[in-house]
């Protein structure tokens, strides 16, 4: 059963975490940590020494990205006009 998934994309030596994902049912149990430990961890091995995590504002697990050592370092925002 799959209860969550990562987007990777790479270029040059860093990695850009996008659409993490953790099924309700299976949060707080340490998946999501075990999934981002697992990645950078595969990655770094393979020469990635930066790793960018892409979040919109309202992630849930905004908390636990700054536990995984990630810091804020912008905000984009993207605005659609009527027609």
């Amino acid at each position: 059963k799959i209860i969550g998934f990562v987007n990777i994309i790479k270029y040059n030596n860093v990695i850009e975490i996008d659409h993490f994902f953790i099924d309700d049912n299976y949060q707080r149990n340490g998946y999501g940590s075990s999934l981002i430990n697992y990645v950078i961890n595969k990655y770094y091995n393979e020469g990635y020494y930066m790793a960018i995590l892409t979040a919109d504002n309202d992630d849930s697990p905004k908390d636990m990205y700054s536990k995984w050592g990630f810091i804020k370092i912008s905000e984009s925002y993207f605005i659609r006009r009527g027609k």
